[in-house]
């Protein structure tokens, strides 16, 4: 909020639990969501929502990602396995999001805890946002990381400093890509 200029003063911060059952009972009037359960679960309840969506104002972040153990990263038998996996992974992405209707439709089939297609193409299309960039799905860069990291450090998570270059790799996206 300090770097958009936003004076805090007048803000009230409280410690946020994974659902917004406080925001619903009208105990905050404005809390961080998830771009997917929880937009979803406010339209749901009749909210109208105006949802500030980050990415729209320069404040990129990487919530979902791959981990790897480095053991793994650094055994050149297990290679093949990484690269595979990830080629795995990204092609799924891509069908998914070729044919949203289809993907909503097995992800109801296999239990989906959504519960009607027309959700689940909802969260599709959201995440397809989240997860197609100006670059290749997957692709990162060290400044992101550089901004999440600066972000953790300022607001106390991480308490050491660590050089953001150990923390992820490229090395197999750059071979797929």
């Amino acid at each position: 909020m300090d770097e958009m200029g936003v004076d805090e003063s007048g803000v009230e911060f409280h410690e946020r639990d994974y659902y917004m059952d406080d925001f619903f009972r009208d105990k905050f009037d404005i809390q961080s969501a998830s771009v997917i359960i929880d937009l979803m679960q406010a339209t749901e309840k009749g909210f109208k929502i105006n949802f500030i969506r980050p990415w729209e104002y320069d404040v990129n972040y990487y919530a979902d990602v791959i981990v790897v153990k480095e053991e793994l990263i650094n055994d050149p038998e297990k290679h093949d396995l990484i690269l595979g996996f990830l080629k795995a992974t990204l092609k799924g992405w891509d069908m998914a999001f070729d044919d949203v209707k289809n993907t909503a439709g097995l992800a109801l089939y296999y239990d989906s805890p959504i519960t009607t297609q027309i959700k689940q193409q909802m969260i599709l299309e959201e995440l397809e946002q989240l997860v197609k960039t100006d670059n290749e799905i997957g692709w990162m860069d060290e400044n992101t990381w550089n901004r999440i990291y600066n972000t953790l450090i300022f607001q106390n998570i991480i308490e050491q400093e660590i050089d953001i270059n150990d923390v992820y790799t490229m090395e197999f996206l750059k071979e797929i890509y």
